[in-house]
């Protein structure tokens, strides 16, 4: 349906119609697995997982709209510049006389818009929606670096190391996460919160081994199993986030593409307004913590709030530390900060959040509570 309507979009007549068929669209994707969890149709581990998946879709769909939107109003905006006439054979790098032979960037830009824009509606094929969707990105572009064959010797390496981790990460969860959480969870409702504490502090050692064998599964061997399956080229995922010192540089490394995705689409879109950085960022941190919200509570059908506002406290954390960086006491002691980095990361962070959202489910089943030995 949304490869349709990019189709049909074309037509400047049917543009509002066609937004708002896009926004039905993307509103039903991300809708429908939130109903299937109040009907419990799903557990919510298998929930979550769901949910992470029709995001990804989602934020694919936006980024592929996007795009051809984009393309769009720049042919519009050519068609004006040559008075109403077929913008198609006007070649846009003889429009900027800012570029040169030297600009090989420049002129490679051009030359690619250049053929976007000459080739479209044709363009809008079917196929590149279907292989997009399979690619380890969230951005879409018309033309993406490209390797020349598929490697079945990577693809028996990433697809071992995914089967191996996920039964480590399951064995995590069994044997430690899940009984210290139940108990934690016990005693809280018993008052005995010093307990609650410590199965707190206790939890955070296996939640940093299952969120390492996350990290490592999802952003190092499936993403690479499917950059090799789908020819794709750029193979970086993510960055040295284990250095980083501030909370900013943790966020924009180790999850690269979703990082280029809301600068791409939500940042940038917003800057480009003249509207200030501080309230730009303020938009990105809302919208990840929706999204961090949506997998969350969509999975236990209920809205708890608690990732939501865990993720925005990270916008005061990061206003507070951009200042502390005009210190050249502060931005020197590199090595503390990553100390503190990595000791709020243990036990601030996620061993938090998965006591809550513990609490939260065992409250709407307490049969499944049983009292700890």
């Amino acid at each position: 349906m949304h490869f349709l309507l990019k189709k049909i979009a074309n037509l400047h007549k049917l543009k509002l119609l066609t937004n708002l068929f896009n926004l039905i669209n993307l509103g039903f994707l991300l809708s429908l697995p939130i109903v299937l969890s109040k009907l419990n149709y799903y557990n919510p581990a298998t929930g979550q997982l769901c949910l992470m998946l029709v995001c990804i879709v989602f934020l694919k769909l936006f980024s592929y709209a996007h795009f051809w939107d984009d393309v769009r109003k720049f042919i519009y905006k050519m068609n004006k510049i040559n008075g109403n006439k077929d913008s198609k054979n006007t070649e846009i790098s003889k429009l900027d006389n800012s570029i040169n032979s030297t600009d090989k960037l420049k002129a490679s830009m051009y030359e690619e818009m250049d053929l976007i824009i000459k080739n479209y509606p044709k363009n809008v094929s079917f196929f590149a929606l279907f292989e997009f969707i399979f690619m380890p990105v969230l951005c879409f572009q018309y033309k993406f670096p490209r390797t020349t064959r598929i490697r079945i010797s990577y693809l028996l390496n990433y697809g071992i190391k995914i089967i191996i981790c996920s039964g480590l990460q399951y064995f995590i969860i069994v044997q430690w996460i899940m009984p210290i959480a139940k108990v934690a969870v016990w005693n809280f409702n018993e008052e005995n919160y010093l307990v609650s504490f410590e199965k707190l502090v206790k939890i955070a050692i296996p939640n940093l081994y299952l969120w390492l064998l996350m990290f490592y599964t999802l952003f190092h061997c499936m993403l690479n199993f499917s950059a090799e399956i789908t020819k794709f080229g750029d193979r970086q995922f993510y960055k040295d986030w284990w250095n980083s010192s501030f909370i900013d540089e943790y966020w924009r490394t180790w999850n690269l593409p979703t990082h280029f995705w809301l600068m791409r689409h939500i940042y940038n879109p917003i800057r480009r307004k003249k509207i200030p950085k501080f309230i730009a960022g303020l938009v990105v941190w809302i919208v990840s913590a929706i999204f961090h919200e949506y997998i969350i509570s969509g999975a236990l059908a209920k809205i708890h709030y608690s990732a939501f506002f865990a993720m925005m406290a990270n916008f005061p954390v990061q206003i507070f530390q951009e200042l502390l960086k005009n210190f050249k006491l502060v931005s020197d002691r590199s090595t503390i900060l990553n100390v503190f980095f990595w000791i709020s990361f243990c036990f601030l962070g996620q061993p938090l959040c998965i006591l809550l959202y513990c609490y939260s489910y065992y409250s709407d089943h307490p049969d499944q509570l049983n009292k700890p030995y």
